[in-house]
């Protein structure tokens, strides 16, 4: 009994989410626009997490989108919001969204210093 109890422990942390909040993402962020890493974000890397943020269009059929942490007028592209104000979502069930609606995803999170691309990305995302 106790190691069926264990074993279902487990299962149930593998899934658990941790909430990420966009004030930790953005402290990656040095005054000159580059990113480092805190050692706090990089545990999340690969990682199952929760966030909240405003939906930017990516491409013009509306199924490519990135989270902000500000509404379009103010975010990364159209303001003066730095990178780590921003991430790449790659959904698992591609869906329109209006511009600057307001929702949560869940997902693993990816952390890059490409020069392509942002540097976080949310794959298998999905709306909460």
């Amino acid at each position: 009994m106790l190691v069926c109890l264990l074993w279902i422990g487990t299962v149930s942390l593998a899934h658990a989410q941790t909430a990420v909040s966009w004030t930790m993402l953005q402290a990656c962020e040095l005054p000159n626009g580059r990113i480092d890493y805190t050692s706090e974000v990089e545990l999340l890397d690969q990682q199952e997490i929760t966030i909240q943020g405003f939906m930017i269009p990516l491409d013009a059929t509306g199924t490519e989108y990135a989270l902000s942490a500000y509404p379009m007028n103010q975010c990364f592209f159209c303001g003066e919001a730095g990178p780590a104000s921003i991430m790449e979502l790659e959904m698992q069930k591609p869906k329109r969204y209006k511009l600057d609606a307001y929702r949560t995803f869940t997902g693993r999170l990816v952390l890059s210093l490409a020069p392509q691309g942002m540097v976080f990305k949310l794959e298998e995302a999905e709306e909460k």
